[in-house]
């Protein structure tokens, strides 16, 4: 039996995007911060909200999308939300669990035997428990988008457990990450997205 380590990423917005009455703006801009490059799954899915939300919202929102962290790193993207600098962000659940650590769970590796067991956790109570909890943040949990499942990428076979001895294995942003990848005996290096993407 396979067992995965997700990576989601929680769509955060600002409280205030949706609560201004329609009489008092024209127009509401949504910026979006995205650290991934313009090619990247993650940047084509917003594209994809940008097309739909301005379609459906007859104009009445326009999407604004910044790949390759150009507008800010990854890190400030959920704190920027909070602090309404920006409207949306799209972070990893790594920069997620910085500002909540239950977010944490969702890091453990082998958490998952299945996408279709992720979807059944993400989209069920856990979920929504867990996106709850962002309203003491001043955030509303908007819902997850799945960033895939690890994959360990080496210029030489990994076959056994001391095959990871001393071995720099870059990892994103995440505590949990970072620990499990050293007891696996290897030496985690944080690089952020936009540091390992070429735009």
């Amino acid at each position: 039996m396979k067992n995965y380590f997700a990576f989601a990423a929680a769509a955060v917005m600002s409280l205030s995007v949706f609560s201004v009455p329609d009489m008092a703006r024209a127009q509401t801009e949504i910026k979006i911060p995205i650290e991934a490059p313009p090619g990247h799954i993650k940047t084509r899915s917003a594209i994809a909200f940008k097309e739909s939300l301005e379609k459906i919202s007859g104009g009445k929102y326009k999407v604004s999308i910044f790949p390759s962290g150009q507008l800010m790193a990854g890190k400030d993207e959920v704190p920027a939300v909070a602090r309404g600098q920006v409207q949306m962000a799209m972070p990893t659940i790594g920069y997620v669990s910085t500002f909540d650590p239950a977010f944490k769970l969702l890091e453990v590796p082998m958490l998952f035997e299945s996408y279709d067991a992720m979807e059944t956790v993400l989209n069920g109570s856990v979920g929504k428990e867990l996106l709850g909890r962002l309203k003491k943040k001043r955030l509303m949990g908007a819902g997850f988008w799945y960033d895939g499942f690890v994959a360990l990428w080496t210029k030489s076979p990994v076959r056994t457990l001391e095959d990871f001895k001393n071995r720099k294995i870059r990892v994103f942003p995440s505590e949990v990450l970072a620990k499990s990848t050293t007891a696996l005996g290897a030496a985690p290096t944080a690089i952020p997205g936009a540091e390992v993407f070429l735009p």
